[in-house]
């Protein structure tokens, strides 16, 4: 995301794929009603701060919706519009499963998302869930055969 107002910016990427990153840029001090001297520096990393603050609180509150029970019941249904019917995704099918951990991810916030990239996450989501079942799999072995992990 790229936020621009003014001479100042707010931008939130991924470094190197992987830690989320949020970068604020304020070339004109003047614009937030700060003074540019050095000796304001301190009031003028408070307010940026305070940016980073309000952008991290208002995706932490979009990530707490829930579905609810009716609208997860009609997405586990197949659907009928204008002739055109979709397939049902059905809840604890693997392929439904890596797709709706794919598209829950944090990225398409901040980078948006192709059919390549989401085909690729769905992949990444599947190998990790068959690593995990794998893994599940061996301790529940292990366990049945007393041998400690």
């Amino acid at each position: 995301m790229d936020f621009a107002d003014t001479h100042s910016r707010v931008k939130q990427y991924l470094k190197q794929g992987k830690a989320l990153r949020i970068q604020t840029v304020i070339n004109k001090p003047y614009d937030i009603g700060v003074l540019a001297r050095l000796a304001h520096l301190p009031e003028l990393v408070a307010k940026a701060r305070s940016v980073n603050g309000r952008l991290l609180m208002i995706e932490r509150a979009g990530q707490g919706c829930a579905i609810e029970t009716v609208l997860f019941e009609q997405a586990a249904q197949p659907y009928g519009r204008e002739g055109r019917r979709t397939g049902a995704l059905r809840f604890g099918d693997p392929r439904a499963m890596a797709l709706a951990g794919a598209l829950c991810a944090m990225v398409h916030a901040v980078t948006g998302f192709t059919n390549k990239r989401l085909r690729s996450l769905v992949a990444e989501v599947r190998r990790a869930l068959a690593i995990l079942d794998r893994a599940i799999s061996d301790y529940v072995t292990n366990a049945r055969l007393g041998i400690a992990a």
